[in-house]
């Protein structure tokens, strides 16, 4: 059933019923329900009743309709069978789980404690975990900041993206696990990509953990997006398509690749010695970015007994490539810094 406006005033038992398996949709238009005598609730027996991005229960505040009750609640415990109000709202260019997220439930988008959205500080909050069968986040509010409370999982059992961006967006906080609980090939961690302009996701003082196999991608952009991960731990199965690829520029900052041994950023992603992107080809290992500088450097800058060279005195075999510490590719090293040659670090 499609609620499709203008105004809609009831008075009586309840507004609009179902019987058990049928869904409502507000798409727009007002409606206001005042209950009589012997008053069940203004919408009853539906499995889903579900809001257009600007239409919500304005009155009470923080009421909604819970599947489980068949029934509006405010606690969720118990069915509220006042008056209710269903009016516009002030939407926002964010979806939680398929529910838009406005003015009216921000403050708790699904009704369980997990995510919440501060229009005043533009950041979205997940804390705890969740479990759907489509995308799970979808944001295209500029500059958002999402903040991991604490160790947070995000649970996908469908072949799906589970957080989708299209506007520069920061994570942060905690450790948010990306989970995939089916075994067929597909499923996408974290996409960014914009039609217009260019976007950057970046990753600071977070850790991203990713679990399951046959993912297609793990962490992917296109090019027109670029990823900045600062000061955080990543841990990416092999995927098929890639762990961390088609971005049009990456940056490790305060952070290195530690598996697999060698790896180097060039191009668009992450690629092993085999010139294949890590988690692809022949480089099927779990790709493992760490927060903090690359072991095996002293305050003097290398230890030398572990790379066999003394005095600050490079040991790069003519015709070996050298690369920085994040992984990128140089042509000219620079004397007295740190590189990469051979899959070990060297000073020249």
């Amino acid at each position: 059933l499609v609620v499709d406006g203008p105004t809609f005033e009831f008075k009586g038992q309840t507004a609009i019923g179902g019987q058990g398996q049928n869904n409502l949709s507000f798409n727009k238009g007002k409606l206001t329900f005042e209950p009589n005598d012997h008053p069940k609730s203004a919408f009853t027996a539906f499995a889903n009743v579900h809001f257009a991005a600007n239409l919500a229960i304005t009155e009470p505040e923080g009421a909604y309709y819970r599947k489980s009750l068949e029934a509006v609640t405010i606690d969720g415990a118990n069915t509220y069978r006042g008056l209710v109000v269903v009016d516009e709202v002030t939407p926002y260019d964010l979806t939680i789980a398929g529910v838009g997220v406005n003015a009216a439930n921000c403050t708790d988008i699904l009704h369980d404690g997990v995510f919440a959205y501060d229009p005043e500080t533009n950041t979205l909050t997940i804390s705890g975990n969740y479990t759907y069968d489509d995308w799970i986040v979808e944001n295209s509010i500029e500059d958002l900041t999402i903040n991991v409370s604490g160790n947070s999982t995000l649970m996908s059992t469908s072949i799906s993206t589970m957080i989708r961006l299209f506007a520069n967006t920061t994570i942060t906080g905690g450790k948010l696990t990306l989970k995939k609980v089916y075994e067929d090939f597909g499923g996408i961690g974290i996409f960014l990509g914009v039609e217009e302009g260019a976007a950057t996701l970046t990753i600071k003082d977070a850790d991203i953990e990713m679990v399951g196999d046959n993912f297609y991608y793990g962490i992917t952009g296109e090019e027109r997006s670029s990823l900045i991960i600062d000061n955080s731990d990543i841990s990416i199965p092999a995927c098929d398509d890639g762990c961390i690829c088609d971005w049009s520029g990456i940056t490790l900052s305060n952070c290195y690749i530690e598996q697999p041994e060698a790896s180097v950023i060039k191009a668009n992603g992450i690629y092993g010695t085999d010139d294949n992107l890590v988690g692809t080809g022949g480089v099927t290992e779990t790709l493992v970015i760490k927060a903090g500088e690359m072991t095996g450097i002293d305050e003097l800058g290398v230890r030398n007994e572990e790379l066999g060279v003394g005095n600050g005195q490079s040991s790069m075999v003519n015709g070996q490539s050298t690369y920085d510490l994040n992984g990128r590719k140089v042509t000219t090293p620079e004397k007295g810094k740190i590189y990469i040659i051979n899959g070990k670090k060297v000073k020249r």
